[in-house]
């Protein structure tokens, strides 16, 4: 995932993941990028390979998936801390997303790199190991926000209100 514009690597990573990785389903989302799209969805891949464009139903995608690599954007990251989901952050750019990335790994709910050939160990690393797993779950429903919109909505109406 990447954003609506689509993570710039995920062609990179999906050959990654499928030259080194067996028995794996993987969903790549290209977001408004058309000509990524096409790119992965013409990729010969050995392992099954679901690809979409924007997607609407980003909760539904996260849900049925196992792990999420990712740029750690803000709206992304609450997607994903809210399904509790562990965390892969690729590439994250200086500001922002380095910011974010940093508060999430020192979180303990998710795993960093910069380099397309250490995703498949770090998959490993966690799915096959299920402590870490209920650990980056559980330290994730602490960070999480579910009722952060309401929250916001009686915080401005309090302050309107003085």
């Amino acid at each position: 995932m990447g954003g609506g514009l689509g993570l710039g690597s995920i062609n990179r990573i999906v050959k990654e993941l499928d030259r080194k990785l067996s028995n794996i389903q993987i969903i790549a989302v290209a977001g408004r990028n058309e000509r990524l799209e096409v790119k992965l969805k013409n990729l010969d891949t050995k392992n099954l390979l679901v690809v979409y464009g924007f997607a609407n139903n980003m909760h539904e995608l996260i849900e049925v998936s196992d792990l999420v690599i990712t740029k750690p954007g803000g709206v992304t990251t609450a997607e994903v801390l809210s399904r509790e989901k562990p965390l892969i952050i690729f590439s994250p750019i200086p500001g922002q997303e380095s910011d974010n990335a940093e508060f999430l790994l020192n979180s303990g709910v998710a795993a960093t790199t910069s380099d397309v050939g250490k995703i498949p160990p770090l998959i490993n690393q966690i799915l096959n190991h299920e402590v870490r797993i209920e650990s980056m779950k559980k330290l994730s429903s602490c960070l999480k926000k579910p009722y952060s919109a309401v929250d916001m909505v009686n915080f401005v109406t309090k302050t309107y209100k003085k």
